[in-house]
């Protein structure tokens, strides 16, 4: 069971004393049972019977102490481990490829972040009743055989029968479990779609009700599967409850027909009575049991889809690439599979990159060019061919280092508010920038970060720029940065903003489909089918010549 390792992973040695106390708690509960019969006894004198209250009173004070405590420290325990499984999970995140990251559900993975730790900590209550439970009814039917062996055979006959029935259900009330939870994840990405394609939802009627039917639907057959589940505790609880009444009634009715019964039928009555209750808790506890180890499972499974993570430590300092000349690929391929089952190459790639340029890569839609980009900023590994740094060839302990020469402004990217990853901001250089993207009557930096990120799609693009500037990299790719922007601004990103970058000391790197400006750059790549055609010229002239060419 996935939770009993989680929990013993943590515990280790500890759960050895909670297990003791587990077992000392059990003792004194059924040592209540003992007095209890004891102290029905006419015969007893009131001496007799004032030692019994103190017994009884104290075993109470000690069941209720060491109950209490494993509770206490079970519950703290999950919440570590809680703690430590959403570290693991953030950490596996961090460091995953992005390749990897892609294949991932982000329902999924925000439910195991999320969700799935809540069921677990709703469920930390679970294991030490179930436990309690367990030592409860062993010990009871140690102290009915004491007084009627018979009797004891037949309780652990019959606990043995019911054991054994909701046993064999559970796997399959599990599984189901589990297809409800798979449902809920799908649950949420069709809840997803819904809010962020609002605009398209709310502008036709049709297409909000058929998005509204595909969740109904989905929700009905989560519920469904969890009918089925329930169903099959509800059926064991009922179950559960006759066996033990038949047990009482051939104890007391049919037993003493067919054999002595020695012992008083009061304390076999009373044990048997007694043991009802935690062998009832065993079964009511199977629903948020199922369901705790269910999620554990899935954050499990989670972990092991995310690769261990190989974690290079990457000084704050800087790094070795930093007064790069050249950037050069020699015969680089990669490749990777599609959405659509099928598979996506580019390469051999042969090119390079020297400081200080503005490089424009045009390129029909699917024809290679983002994937080249993620490629060229060390976000896909290469499959074949090598990439170097003036004479250092990029490896995977230096790769980190590698992916520190660019700030990126993707086109699909996320505009984070808060400026993370900046250790200083510098505020003079951003407040020039504000000025000279037009963008500082929007928005402003305070408290290191941005006042309102809540802005149209080429002024979130301008706040990119700006977050992407204030890294101070060597490099800046923009990946069709200026699609979103007005037509004026669209060629002032050419004819100004490009141009100031470069001043600044950066290479700018910038995917296009204006292609009447490419003789603003002193680099031009074209991509097609994954391969690239590379024309240079360093005054205009040529480049006049490499866009006929081109065209």
């Amino acid at each position: 069971m996935e939770l009993l390792t989680l929990l013993a992973r943590h515990a280790g040695d500890r759960l050895k004393w909670l297990v003791a106390l587990l077992l000392l708690s059990s003792l004194c509960g059924v040592s209540i049972l003992a007095i209890v019969n004891e102290g029905i006894d006419e015969r007893l004198k009131g001496e007799d019977r004032y030692h019994l209250l103190v017994l009884g009173a104290g075993a109470t004070v000690v069941y209720m102490m060491s109950h209490l405590h494993v509770m206490r420290r079970i519950a703290r325990y999950f919440e570590e481990i809680i703690i430590d499984l959403r570290r693991r999970l953030l950490t596996r995140l961090r460091h995953a490829e992005y390749l990897q990251v892609q294949n991932l559900d982000p329902a999924e993975f925000q439910s195991g972040i999320s969700a799935e730790m809540r069921t677990i900590s709703y469920g930390s209550a679970i294991i030490p009743e179930m436990l309690h439970s367990i030592f409860m009814i062993t010990i009871i039917n140690a102290y009915l055989f004491l007084h009627s062996p018979l009797a004891a055979l037949s309780c652990m006959a019959f606990i043995a029968v019911s054991v054994f029935i909701v046993a064999s259900r559970r796997v399959a009330a599990e599984d189901t479990f589990a297809e409800a939870c798979e449902l809920e994840n799908e649950l949420l990405g069709h809840v997803g779609d819904m809010i962020d394609g609002f605009k398209e939802v709310r502008m036709e009627p049709s297409r909000a009700d058929q998005i509204s039917v595909r969740v109904m639907e989905v929700a009905d057959r989560i519920a469904a599967k969890k009918e089925v589940a329930l169903g099959v505790y509800a059926r064991s609880v009922v179950e559960t409850q006759c066996s033990f009444n038949t047990l009482i009634l051939f104890v007391i009715f049919v037993l003493p027909q067919i054999t002595d019964m020695s012992v008083g039928l009061f304390v076999v009555a009373s044990s048997l009575l007694f043991i009802s209750e935690p062998m009832l808790s065993v079964v009511s506890y199977l629903p948020s049991l199922m369901a705790a180890n269910t999620a554990a499972r899935n954050i499990l499974d989670l972990e092991r889809r995310l690769p261990e993570p190989r974690i290079t430590a990457i000084s704050a300092n800087p790094s070795c690439f930093d007064n790069f000349q050249e950037i050069h690929f020699k015969d680089v391929i990669f490749g990777h599979r599609t959405h659509d089952g099928g598979e996506f190459w580019i390469g051999p790639v042969n090119l390079s990159i020297d400081r200080g340029k503005i490089i424009l890569v045009t390129g029909g839609n699917g024809s290679g060019k983002s994937t080249l980009l993620r490629t060229l900023i060390g976000l896909y590994r290469v499959y074949s061919g090598t990439i170097t740094v003036d004479s250092m060839v990029v490896e995977p302990d230096n790769l980190p280092l590698y992916r520190r020469l660019f700030a990126v402004v993707f086109s699909d990217g996320h505009l984070f508010q808060e400026l993370y990853g900046i250790q200083h901001i510098d505020m003079e250089l951003a407040q020039a920038m504000f000025e000279f993207l037009e963008i500082g009557h929007k928005a402003n930096i305070t408290d290191r970060r941005f006042s309102t990120v809540r802005l149209s799609g080429g002024q979130r693009k301008r706040l990119s720029l700006i977050a992407a500037i204030l890294e101070k990299k060597p490099i800046c790719v923009l990946d069709e940065w200026a699609a979103d922007q007005e037509p004026y601004f669209r060629d002032k990103f050419y004819r100004e903003v490009l141009p100031r970058l470069r001043d600044m000391g950066m290479t700018v790197v910038a995917i296009t489909h204006d292609r009447d400006y490419l003789e603003v750059g002193d680099v031009h790549w074209h991509v097609e089918a994954g391969m690239i055609v590379s024309v240079t010229g360093e005054n205009r002239q040529d480049r006049k010549q490499d866009i006929a060419l081109m065209s």
